[in-house]
């Protein structure tokens, strides 16, 4: 508990930049850097959102129900990496520095959501390739 207190007051007193952070430089590659951002989760909200709307409501996929079941975690996987890894980092592009606080900044460090999501996209891809397969040997 006492470290913790500490390294609070310690990262209270660390101004730190996106100059510092992330080795940019200048104004320019921030604000591309940032754009390029806001594009891929535009992108992948855009992309995952009709999936599940088009799986869930429209029922636009004609396969077999077990393989649209792991497409639509697929995408929810997707979808909530973009908004817990891209999004925030957009918006500590954008302002120059974390705007979110301590609590958050140790909260999204330490979970790892980003590592477990990343993860579980791909997991769910060899699961999906593996279903496939037993489908169509028996």
């Amino acid at each position: 508990l006492l470290y913790t207190i500490k390294f609070e007051a310690d990262m209270a007193d660390i101004t730190t930049t996106n100059y510092t952070i992330y080795g940019i430089e200048s104004e320019t590659t921030r604000l591309c850097w940032a754009s390029y951002l806001m594009i891929s989760f535009l992108c992948s909200l855009a992309g995952d959102t009709l999936i599940l709307v088009g799986s869930i409501k429209y029922r636009a996929f004609r396969i077999n129900k077990i393989v649209v079941v792991f497409i639509q975690h697929i995408a929810i996987a997707d979808l909530a990496l973009a908004i817990s890894f891209v999004l925030p980092k957009f918006a500590s592009l954008l302002g120059n520095g974390w705007p979110f606080g301590a609590f958050l900044c140790n909260l999204k460090v330490y979970s790892g959501a980003s590592d477990v999501l990343f993860h579980v996209g791909g997991f769910l891809i060899a699961s999906m390739t593996t279903a496939k397969l037993v489908m169509f040997k028996y």
